[in-house]
């Protein structure tokens, strides 16, 4: 009828941000599956994240290292919630929860953390 219902409207954006959603994590899984293992390990993750480093040694080389401490340890997190079967490797689907954690019920706890953690700059909770 020429015309875009608000029903229309509302499913071509579901549809767009979908796929957006999944070529953003077919980008991601050709970067983190680095054994080529069809999963993400944490480590793997870790890795391709935020580079090589021994355990404790993390960031000894970088200006700002408390920061970066601070993403990998919020990262670890989010990815321990998103691996629901708590083997340490994701799947396609739990790799799409740790990129995409709105788009997921189990993963909304996280996503309320990281916003609470994110507006509360004096951390007086």
């Amino acid at each position: 009828d020429g015309w875009v219902s608000l029903a229309e409207l509302r499913a071509w954006i579901a549809h767009t941000q979908q796929r957006h959603i999944r070529d953003s994590v077919s980008a991601a899984w050709d970067t983190y599956d680095t054994d080529r293992d069809g999963r993400v390990g944490w480590e793997e993750l870790r890795n391709a994240t935020y580079g090589h480093y021994a355990p404790g040694e993390e960031f000894h080389d970088v200006e700002d290292a408390e920061t970066y401490k601070k993403m990998l340890a919020r990262d670890e997190r989010r990815f321990r919630v998103a691996d629901q079967d708590g083997d340490s490797m994701a799947t396609r689907e739990e790799l799409t929860a740790f990129l995409h954690p709105e788009e997921f019920p189990h993963m909304r706890d996280i996503v309320i953390a990281e916003t609470l953690e994110d507006l509360d700059r004096n951390k007086d909770g």
